[in-house]
C-alpha cells in the first residue's frame, strides 16, 4: 500500500528499480533482515542523474547493482557530465557524493562522509577528496561504492538538466 495515498489500493506490482536505494523504516524493536534476489549484471550500467528545477540543489538517490566494490576512480563518475567538479576546494561549488554508514540506527541520519571531485588549475591535485577532512589526501582509490549500499549525489545549483552516468562492468562476466 502507498502510505501517503490512503486509498486502500494494493501496490504489489510496483517495480523497485535496481539503480536506486530504498529506506525501510523499521518501527519495531527487533532487527529486520531483508533478502533481495536477482541476477548478477552482465552489462555496463547507466544511471540517470537529474537537476529537475533551475538553480536548486537536487538529491539523486543511487546504488550500483554490481556484487563487487567499485572505487570512485573506477566508477567513471568524475569523468562523466553527471558530476560537476569543484573548482574551489575551500568553497565547494560542485556536486557532492554523500555516503552513509553501514549500520544506521534511528531516522534521517547525517551522511558519514561527503566526497567532492576537485579540478585544480594545474591538474596536479585533481581527484576525489573528503570534503570534511580538509587533509588534502586523495580518496579515489580508497573509497569504494559497496554492493547493497545507497548513496546520494547532491547536484549543485545549476540549470535544469538530465545526465546519464555510465559505469563500466567491473568484472569479466564470463570468467570462472
Amino acid at each position: 500500500y502507498d502510505a501517503n495515498a490512503g486509498d486502500g489500493v494494493r501496490q504489489d506490482d510496483v517495480v523497485l528499480r535496481s539503480d536506486t536505494f530504498f529506506v525501510n523504516r523499521n518501527q519495531s524493536t527487533t532487527a529486520l533482515e531483508l533478502n533481495v534476489i536477482g541476477d548478477v549484471p552482465l552489462t555496463d550500467k547507466k544511471t540517470r542523474i537529474h537537476i529537475l528545477s533551475d538553480f536548486i540543489e537536487q538529491d539523486n538517490y543511487i546504488g550500483l547493482t554490481y556484487p563487487v566494490e567499485v572505487s570512485l576512480n573506477d566508477s567513471g563518475l568524475a569523468s562523466s557530465a553527471s558530476f560537476k567538479k569543484t573548482t574551489d576546494f575551500f568553497s565547494v561549488d560542485g556536486d557532492r557524493l554523500l555516503v552513509y554508514p553501514d549500520n544506521i540506527v534511528g531516522y534521517n541520519p547525517s551522511a558519514d562522509s561527503v566526497y567532492i571531485y576537485f579540478d585544480s588549475d594545474d591538474d596536479t591535485q585533481d581527484g576525489w577528496y573528503d570534503a570534511d577532512a580538509g587533509d588534502g589526501v586523495k580518496q579515489g582509490d580508497l573509497v569504494k561504492f559497496k554492493p547493497g549500499r545507497g548513496y546520494i549525489i547532491r547536484k549543485a545549483e545549476d540549470s535544469e538538466e538530465d545526465f546519464i552516468w555510465s559505469v563500466n562492468l567491473p568484472y569479466d562476466p564470463l570468467a570462472e
